[in-house]
């Protein structure tokens, strides 16, 4: 392949415990060979790999792109679906960074990691929001049937995050996904919101999906053969090729084009091998 088609942006690893098993210098050497110049991480509610992920794709000469997949908190304090922040800068990362800590100390008695409207605006300038197909926020409100609430949540967050605000749209064969993508077609038109195409990646080969079945099933506490418990993961949530996923989103490649620009617009640059001391 000559010309790049398509990056993942939307990439659990090892770090988002029970959904991921994505080892990072693996994701950094499967990007390499599928000849993409860039790769996201952007794990649930923590960045801990960041520093190991800059490393891998230093080393394998692949663009990384930090970002976080964060829980939304309403005002009244309900959690309302997940959004994928990326840094844009390395004031994005100070920002990232800034509102994991916050969301894990300042509400000690809440059960959910979450962040709310009003922090998310402090640094919106520095980073680049993707809502996560039936995972975010907006899905899951359009799956519920409350299409006017998910055109307020978006306009919401269109105006915390100008022109950089995006709908992705998976095709995973995961249980919604079809009345999903009916509707935010239509939303993103009438809204003017650019989609980006995704994968939802937890596990790098399609063969790996079993592997990371078992894995749900510990951290749930499940036992594998009960067909009473609820699968939120398809097989198809690999690291498919550019190839393939120029196959999948052959109809919108505009989707598939979104993501080549959303890495353009990412640039973080860490100073490594120095000592940073906490201020007291």
């Amino acid at each position: 392949m000559t010309k790049t088609a398509f990056l993942h942006l939307d990439v659990h690893t090892e770090y988002s415990l029970g959904e991921s098993i994505v080892r990072v210098k693996e994701l950094a050497k499967t990007a390499k060979s599928m000849l993409m110049p860039a790769v996201a991480m952007t794990d649930r509610s923590n960045l801990y790999g960041g520093i190991k992920f800059i490393r891998a794709c230093t080393d394998y000469g692949v663009k990384p792109l930090l970002g976080v997949d964060v829980e939304v908190m309403e005002e009244n304090g309900m959690p309302q679906g997940r959004l994928i922040l990326l840094c844009r800068n390395n004031a994005g990362y100070r920002h990232v960074c800034e509102l994991l800590t916050n969301a894990y100390t300042l509400d000690a008695d809440s059960a959910t990691v979450a962040v709310g409207f009003n922090e998310l605006s402090k640094g919106c300038g520095d980073l680049i929001a993707i809502s996560p197909s039936i995972d975010g926020a907006i899905g899951k409100l359009i799956c519920l049937g409350k299409s006017d609430q998910a055109e307020a949540i978006a306009d919401k967050f269109s105006y915390i995050f100008p022109n950089a605000f995006y709908l992705e749209i998976t095709r995973t064969n995961r249980r919604g996904e079809g009345e999903y993508e009916s509707k935010v077609l239509q939303l993103a038109f009438e809204r003017k919101i650019p989609l980006v195409a995704g994968n939802a990646v937890r596990f790098l080969n399609r063969d790996d999906f079993t592997g990371h079945d078992i894995r749900v099933c510990i951290d749930e506490g499940n036992v594998l053969q009960d067909p009473r418990r609820v699968r939120r993961y398809t097989d198809q949530q690999y690291f498919k090729t550019q190839l393939e996923m120029a196959a999948l989103f052959n109809d919108v490649p505009s989707a598939l084009e979104n993501t080549l620009e959303i890495a353009k617009r990412c640039n973080v640059f860490l100073e490594m091998g120095k000592i940073y001391m906490p201020m007291y």
